[in-house]
């Protein structure tokens, strides 16, 4: 198996394809603390708080997402074209969360690494891994233009679900094709230990045979277009259009209440803007910097996992933070639920009463 893999695999330098092995890609020395033993450094307490801070963040993300898709899906959002990009957005940044901690943190969690337990399980969370995180990247993008449309020609007709549902479908196929490469070329490999001479490590590698077409330049620069070049520039600078729209036309009556329907569409704008600014301090600039730094520190690799890990987490908090609407919706739901609750419970005691003999008729019975 050795002899089909490539010796540059295991030295070669973190680019956006494995940010998700950030875990396991620096190692600094251990330092004892008196005689207890307590090792620092990422094999000691420090990496394993490091690495319970990123596992909670990504299940409160899983459940906060969880939360924005029965939001949109249960109340009045999910008959907009908003609400296909918003429900789509939580299932891919779901989907993001999943296949991180198995690729990266199974080894804290279950003692195992299951992406080297066989090569159908290393091909299924490579594909699933990377393609996800694109996808979400891109429906950012999408929800950006059609935002940048809305506010820029305010008194057109507003894209609807049919052209929604459409986009995204598009934004699934391409990039689901374009990934197929992944279960292809993977699977899992024997290499020398950089850090242990001597001793191997198993990892979900590249093949040989594979590694001079995937490592070229042109295939390189595609995969950082399509999953975050193009998406970050559709982003920024619709976003700025927006933004001059907006404070354009601050005084206009599209901004003052005489026409409802279009000021619900800017406070929906707002509360998507907040979600485009998110985009751009933790999925951009933290692939920006590792597709162009030649260098990485220690202190970098831990901001770039903990943005990483937040921006498929904050989506619902940014919601209820800066979208009036949502917030209704939200409350909504949870007053339905709890109005639900109580009126089962309220049932229940209604049955039981029922059910339960009169207690005062049958001892005036029993007396005569």
């Amino acid at each position: 198996m050795t002899s089909d893999i490539s010796m540059a695999e295991a030295e070669s330098t973190t680019t956006t394809h494995n940010i998700y092995e950030l875990n396991n890609s620096n190692t600094t020395s251990s330092m004892k603390m008196g005689g207890l033993g307590l090792q620092f450094g990422p094999s000691g307490i420090v990496a394993q708080i490091e690495n319970g801070i990123i596992i909670a963040i990504v299940v409160i993300g899983f459940a906060s997402n969880t939360l924005s898709f029965l939001t949109v899906t249960m109340r009045s959002l999910i008959k907009s074209s908003v609400g296909v990009y918003l429900v789509a957005l939580a299932i891919f940044d779901n989907i993001s969360l999943v296949f991180t901690i198995l690729s990266s943190y199974s080894v804290f969690l279950f003692n195992i690494k299951l992406e080297t337990q066989n090569d159908h399980v290393c091909r299924l969370i490579s594909y699933l891994s990377f393609t996800p995180t694109a996808i979400s990247n891109n429906i950012i993008a999408a929800l950006s233009c059609e935002r940048c449309f809305v506010i820029s020609r305010p008194y057109s007709k507003t894209p609807g679900r049919k052209q929604a549902l459409l986009i995204v479908t598009a934004i699934v196929l391409i990039l689901f094709l374009w990934d197929i490469k992944l279960p292809i070329t993977k699977q899992i490999v024997v290499l020398p230990s950089m850090f242990n001479p001597g001793k191997v490590f198993i990892r979900c590698g590249t093949l040989k045979k594979y590694m001079k077409i995937l490592r070229s330049d042109y295939m390189r620069w595609l995969g950082f277009t399509l999953y975050t070049g193009l998406p970050g520039f559709l982003v920024v600078t619709t976003n700025l259009i927006i933004i001059i729209k907006l404070m354009s036309h601050s005084q206009d009556k599209y901004m003052t209440g005489q026409d409802n329907k279009r000021i619900e569409q800017i406070r929906l704008t707002y509360m998507l803007l907040s979600i485009s600014i998110f985009f751009i301090l933790c999925t951009l600039a933290p692939h920006l910097y590792m597709e162009f730094s030649t260098t990485f520190s220690d202190d970098a690799w831990r901001v770039i996992k903990y943005l990483y890990v937040l921006s498929f987490s904050c989506n619902f908090f940014l919601y209820l933070l800066a979208g009036k609407r949502f917030r209704e919706e939200a409350l909504g739901l949870v007053k339905s639920w709890c109005f639900c609750y109580g009126n089962r419970n309220k049932k229940d005691d209604t049955t039981s009463n029922q059910s339960m003999p009169n207690i005062s008729i049958i001892s005036k019975s029993d007396s005569t």
